[in-house]
């Protein structure tokens, strides 16, 4: 959605900060509703999007959408395992510390947000060129991805 919701997540956050808003569902707020605009941004001037297309049997469909919900819960589990491994396992002397745990890991987990919003725009056209078998293209798709995320990955940690 050409990092319009990365934008309007920045801003929001921004804006929050600069008035002095302690409130996390303000921000909870900040981080859901973008993509509500993105989804407007993107899809401003198009017509003819809810016309129905051609019959599709849900065998076509059950498949792919099943790995899709998979593939999504284990990287969310995958994602929060450490908060609940160490919100589980630790003591009640050691709160102040996993506090600090959750904090860091929060922070360090900025990139991997940005990685998100650029694989959102790229996955689409790396998808295409794989598809039709345009390997090279594909390649040097991959490489400019990786470049972004290691670029966005030392300027995050730099930047902390």
């Amino acid at each position: 959605m050409h990092g319009t919701e990365g934008v309007v997540r920045i801003i929001l956050c921004g804006a929050l900060f600069v008035a002095g808003a302690g409130t996390p569902g303000l921000y909870g707020l900040a981080l859901a509703l973008p993509p509500l605009a993105a989804i407007a941004f993107a899809t401003r001037g198009q017509r003819g999007l809810l016309t129905p297309g051609p019959p599709a049997p849900y065998s076509e469909l059950s498949g792919a959408l099943g790995l899709l919900l998979v593939g999504s819960v284990l990287a969310q589990l995958l994602s929060y395992a450490s908060f609940l491994g160490v919100s589980i396992l630790a003591s009640s002397s050691e709160h102040e510390r996993v506090g600090k745990f959750i904090t860091g890991l929060f922070i360090a987990r900025i990139p991997i947000l940005l990685f998100q919003a650029v694989q959102a725009a790229l996955l689409p056209k790396l998808a295409g060129l794989a598809g039709a078998g345009r390997h090279d293209d594909f390649r040097a798709g991959m490489r400019k991805l990786v470049v972004i995320v290691i670029g966005l990955g030392v300027i995050g940690t730099l930047g902390v």
